[in-house]
């Protein structure tokens, strides 16, 4: 299925994810900080499921309504959720370096206070 497809889709569909998910687990730590709570890997998590989950939101929407539920020619009916599985483990390492960036500034400023 995926054989026929230009180098644009592979970026669109593996590499903007990943990306993107740096500025949203950046904004995530940012807000817990400011809320005077911990950097943790439920950040990790949450950074990482966003974009993802928000993607192939839009992907599935479009697919559906372009192609129809009934037609002969749309995907299989897992593929979505195969490809956000793979995309969001993916999207998981981008977001372990920014919350491990996070948990290293907070330990150096709290050194530096105490």
């Amino acid at each position: 299925m995926f054989t026929d497809q230009p180098l644009g889709f592979y970026l669109l569909t593996f590499v903007f994810p990943m990306l993107a998910t740096v500025p949203v687990t950046a904004l995530l730590c940012r807000y817990r900080i400011s809320r005077k709570k911990r950097v943790s890997y439920g950040t990790v998590a949450a950074g990482a499921c966003v974009i993802p989950l928000l993607f192939f939101t839009f992907l599935t929407v479009v697919f559906l309504i372009s192609l129809g539920p009934d037609n002969p020619k749309a995907p299989p009916r897992f593929l979505f959720l195969q490809l956000f599985g793979f995309v969001a483990c993916m999207c998981v390492l981008p977001a372990f370096g920014v919350v491990n960036y996070y948990q290293r500034r907070s330990k150096r400023d709290e050194s530096r206070v105490a």
